[in-house]
C-alpha cells in the first residue's frame, strides 16, 4: 500500500468505523476509495512490554527473590520466621545473641489475581496517594522502581514501610534495623532504615520482572511538563477531513463531562435500516493535577487499566509504537445471532487520555480487524497532529 493510499484510508476511517455512541447521530453518505486495499493490518505495533509481570514468575521464587548476599547484610545471624503465605511471603530476624547490630525484614505479595485494576487501588489505599493523607504515616515516592513505588518511616517502631506495584502485582517490604547493647535496643534511624527496604524491594521487583534502576526516594517531583488543554474532537476531527475521505457528514453529536475528570465526545452515527449500520466516538480525556499526583500520571495509570482489560477480553490486541507516549490497539469480535465487530485504539500523551472506537459492516458481514483498526489509527493520528506538543 502506497503512502497516498494510507492517507486516504486514514482519513476514511472516520466514516467508516463504527463506534459505540450514547448520543444523537447524523445520518451519513459512504463513498469508499475503490483504489484501497485495506486487506492487511498496518499498525506500527511493538512488542507488548506493558505492564511487566504477571502471577506465574514469583509463585516459586526461593527466598521471595533476595539474595543470600543481601539477606546476610540487611538481617545478620538470621533467622526465617513463619510466613503467613509461604508461596508469596518471607519473613526474618536476627536472632538474639547478645550484643550488635540487627535486622528483621518481611516481604509480602500479592497478585490480585492478576487485576491491574485492584492493584492500583490496592497501591492508593496503604499509599494514600491518590488523597491527602489520614493516617499518621508520610509516604514519600520512589523512582527507579517498578511502576509506582513509595515508602515511609514509623519513628515508633523504627521501621520502614515499601510498597511496590508491578503490573498486576503488589510488594510490601518492611524493614527495622538496630542495635543490641545488654539489653538496651537502639533504632539506627531513618535512613538506614529505608535504604535498606528499597535494597530489598529492588532485588525482588527485579525477580519478578519489574523495574530496577538506581531506585531513590524523591524529594520532589520536579518541574512538570504544562498540563495539555482538553479539545473539541469535532473540531479536531471536521467536516473538512471527512469530505475529503468521501464521506458527507452534515451534523454530529458531541457531549460533554466536567466532573473530576472534564472529557468531551463527539459521535457520527450512519443508520442505514440494514445490518451495515455504522457510528464513529472520539473522545479525549483532560486529566487535572491532584496534591499528591500530577495528571499526566493519572492519564498513565488509567491507560495501564484499559491495556490490561483489553489484552484479557479482546479478541486480538496491539501494544503501539505511537501515537502518542503509550498507544494500543484492540478488536472484538462476537459471533453471535447477530455478528459484531468492533475496535478501538487509545493512546495517551502527557494528561491527555484518546479513545476511538468503531464499528461496522458490509454487505452484512462484521468488519475484519483490518477494517476496523486501521481506520481507528488513522483517526488517532488526525487526532495527535493537532495537540500540542
Amino acid at each position: 500500500m502506497n503512502a497516498r493510499n494510507r492517507v486516504i484510508l486514514g482519513l476514511a476511517a472516520v466514516g467508516a468505523c463504527l463506534a459505540v455512541a450514547l448520543g444523537v447521530g447524523a445520518a451519513i453518505l459512504l463513498e469508499r476509495d475503490p483504489t484501497i486495499d485495506d486487506t492487511d493490518l498496518a499498525l506500527p505495533t511493538v512488542a507488548d512490554l506493558y505492564p511487566a509481570g504477571t502471577a506465574e514468575p514469583f509463585t516459586a521464587l526461593e527466598r521471595c527473590g533476595l539474595s543470600e548476599a543481601s539477606l546476610n547484610k540487611l538481617v545478620p545471624d538470621r533467622e526465617t520466621q513463619k510466613a503467613y503465605a509461604p508461596d508469596l511471603s518471607c519473613a526474618y530476624r536476627s536472632a538474639y545473641d547478645g550484643s550488635g547490630r540487627k535486622g528483621s525484614l518481611s516481604v509480602a505479595l500479592d497478585d490480585h489475581e492478576g487485576s491491574v485494576h485492584d492493584a492500583l487501588l490496592s497501591f492508593d489505599v496503604v499509599t494514600e496517594l491518590d488523597t491527602l493523607a489520614t493516617s499518621k504515616d508520610v509516604w514519600q515516592k520512589v523512582s527507579g522502581l517498578g511502576d509506582e513505588a513509595a515508602v515511609s518511616y514509623d519513628a515508633d517502631f523504627g521501621e520502614a514501610k515499601l510498597n511496590v506495584r508491578v503490573g498486576t502485582v503488589t510488594t510490601e517490604v518492611r524493614y527495622a534495623v538496630y542495635r543490641y547493647k545488654d539489653l538496651d535496643r537502639k533504632s539506627l534511624g531513618k535512613k538506614q532504615a529505608v535504604a535498606g527496604a528499597i535494597a530489598a524491594g529492588a532485588e525482588v521487583v527485579a525477580a519478578i520482572g519489574g523495574e530496577a534502576d538506581a531506585p531513590a526516594v524523591r524529594t520532589s517531583d520536579g518541574p512538570a511538563a504544562p498540563l495539555l488543554p482538553l479539545l473539541d474532537p469535532c473540531t479536531i476531527v471536521d467536516r473538512t477531513t471527512l469530505r475529503a475521505a468521501g464521506f458527507d457528514m452534515p451534523s454530529k453529536s458531541t457531549s460533554s463531562t466536567e466532573f473530576d475528570v472534564p472529557q468531551r465526545e463527539c459521535q457520527w452515527l450512519l443508520l442505514t435500516g440494514t445490518p451495515d449500520d455504522r457510528t464513529l466516538s472520539v473522545s479525549m480525556s483532560a486529566y487535572p493535577d491532584q496534591k499528591r499526583r500530577g495528571g499526566a500520571e493519572r492519564a498513565r495509570r488509567q491507560f495501564s487499566e484499559l491495556h490490561d482489560s483489553g489484552r484479557k477480553t479482546s479478541t486480538t490486541f496491539h501494544a503501539l509504537r505511537g501515537p502518542g507516549e503509550q498507544a494500543m490497539a484492540y478488536y472484538y469480535w462476537s459471533d453471535s445471532d447477530k455478528a459484531e465487530a468492533w475496535g478501538e485504539v487509545v493512546f495517551v500523551l502527557r494528561n491527555l487520555l484518546v479513545r476511538i472506537r468503531c464499528s461496522g459492516s458490509t454487505n452484512g458481514k462484521p468488519f475484519t480487524e483490518a477494517d476496523v483498526l486501521n481506520r481507528a489509527y488513522a483517526v488517532a493520528e488526525v487526532m495527535a497532529a493537532a495537540l500540542p506538543k
